[in-house]
């Protein structure tokens, strides 16, 4: 019964990536950045070399190393998109060239 629950939790936590993947458009992350997760995984003590697979979550870590949106259960490296918790917001443009950046918008 443990192995049951087990595949039950971890095709729920699959699931969940796929839809986040899917969301973000499928947005990959760079080669070297996939090989830094790569090698954080292959490093790790709960990586399977055997089957290639995460035994804390249970992916085939040559995918979720790639996947964007993706982070290691353990927090040892995290997704590379903005979502609606990290997005960056940038100063919107304003229409007085004379101002200076970062400035007061006095326009003085």
């Amino acid at each position: 019964m443990d192995i049951l629950n087990t595949l039950l939790v971890w095709s729920k936590m699959f699931i969940n990536s796929l839809f986040k993947y899917s969301q973000s458009g499928f947005k990959n992350v760079s080669h070297e950045s996939k090989i830094r997760r790569l090698n954080i995984c292959h490093s790790c003590e709960l990586y399977d070399i055997k089957f290639n697979r995460c035994l804390s979550c249970g992916c085939f870590v040559n995918i979720k190393t790639s996947w964007a949106t993706e982070k290691c259960p353990l927090n040892k490296w995290g997704p590379e998109v903005a979502t609606e918790q990290n997005q960056e917001t940038t100063p919107p443009q304003t229409q007085n060239s004379t101002e200076k950046p970062g400035g007061c918008r006095c326009g003085k």
